[in-house]
């Protein structure tokens, strides 16, 4: 937990120009960051743990060779360093006025497909040269399939009794049979699903939370397709991003592999919001129809 009163003193000795500005503790911050709004411009993102320290620099260090996305991506404003109680550095970013998916939002189905696979088209198309690779920096987002079968092929047997096991093999088994990424590796996001793309007025206009970016495979960020989307719209993505058959049957196979393995490991949590979206994913994978969320509200 955050001292307010700390932060506030850390604000007024290491940026005191924002440090009359009014804080709001975020509610809905996520499981890597505590979140603060500031002033209405700005927000302050302050790392739970290591590993989520590491991703804020990353962001800081990379988001910015980003240029000409079609969606706002966090601007970095200014760098906190550790204060008294609190043992990360942090950091300062523009607001991004949206709401994210997840959380609902009016907006048609077929926006938020055309939306994100133009966003898609044009983040791949970015200069990756000197990017980070894909790897243990980010969690393996975007390497072989091959890195997640023994936890994959574990999850699916743990959730045997809610899902199918042998449909979810062979879709998994296919997906790994999948030719592998060729070309050049590009800049992903690693981590896209509902609660980290925003929406306003009937229109997608930000991608947050990029701490599993890296250089690797396109594949990894069509998880969407199956987490988000149905047969049409699905189609539409599909379309836009122009990716081959192996490269969707990857994706396919990506986006079995961390629904199965999110939900297995959480789903003792019934109002955790992963759930919701492991679930919508696993259920369109298996052909079931996937189940009500606040997109269908």
């Amino acid at each position: 937990m955050i001292d307010k009163h700390a932060l506030q003193q850390a604000l007024s000795q290491q940026m005191p120009h924002l440090a009359g500005l009014p804080k709001q503790r975020l509610g809905q911050s996520g499981t890597d960051n505590y979140i603060f709004r500031l002033g209405e411009h700005y927000c302050i993102r302050l790392p739970r743990h290591t590993e989520a320290a590491a991703q804020l620099k990353k962001e800081g260090d990379y988001l910015s060779h980003l240029q000409d996305l079609p969606l706002a991506t966090p601007q970095l404003i200014a760098q906190g360093q550790p204060f008294s109680g609190y043992t990360h550095n942090w950091a300062v970013y523009i607001w991004i006025d949206g709401t994210d998916l997840h959380h609902g939002t009016a907006i048609a189905p077929s926006s938020i497909a055309e939306s994100l696979g133009g966003f898609l088209k044009t983040l791949w198309a970015c200069d990756a040269t000197n990017g980070p690779a894909a790897g243990a920096q980010n969690n393996y987002r975007g390497t072989s399939l091959h890195q997640r079968d023994k936890l994959t092929r574990q999850a699916i047997h743990d959730l045997s009794d809610e899902f199918p096991e042998q449909s979810l093999l062979e879709i998994w088994e296919t997906a790994c049979k999948a030719a592998p990424h060729e070309g050049q590796p590009v800049w992903v996001h690693g981590d896209l699903h509902a609660a980290n793309i925003l929406a306003k007025n009937g229109a997608l206009v930000g991608i947050i939370d990029w701490g599993l970016m890296g250089i690797g495979d396109p594949a990894v960020d069509l998880m969407p397709a199956w987490s988000l989307m149905d047969q049409n719209t699905r189609a539409i993505f599909r379309d836009i991003t122009n990716v081959s058959e192996t490269t969707w049957l990857r994706g396919m196979g990506w986006s079995l592999s961390v629904a199965t393995i999110a939900y297995a490991y959480y789903r003792n949590r019934p109002d955790y919001w992963l759930n919701e979206i492991s679930l919508r994913t696993l259920h369109t994978l298996v052909g079931n129809g996937a189940p009500p969320s606040t997109l269908d509200s």
